[in-house]
């Protein structure tokens, strides 16, 4: 089941909570009484690193042309 469903099981085990994880990481605050605006760099890092990730991985688009190469179905 694994080889002929790779590229579901990635969607689902790793690049959609990857996404959900990004979205729940607030980043970017604005403090309306003083006007400060706060940058998280510890969120900002995770989100610059899941871009960086899905730039060179391909998503599931470069795995399912991996797969569909070693015989698999996607």
């Amino acid at each position: 089941m694994l080889k002929n469903k790779f590229a579901l099981f990635l969607r689902i085990v790793v690049l959609y909570p990857l996404a959900g994880l990004l979205a729940a990481l607030p980043s970017v605050g604005f403090d309306d009484a003083s006007g400060v605006m706060t940058v998280d760099l510890s969120a900002v890092s995770v989100a610059i690193g899941g871009v960086i990730w899905a730039a060179v991985s391909g998503g599931t688009f470069g795995w399912s042309r991996w797969v569909k190469r070693l015989g698999g179905l996607t």
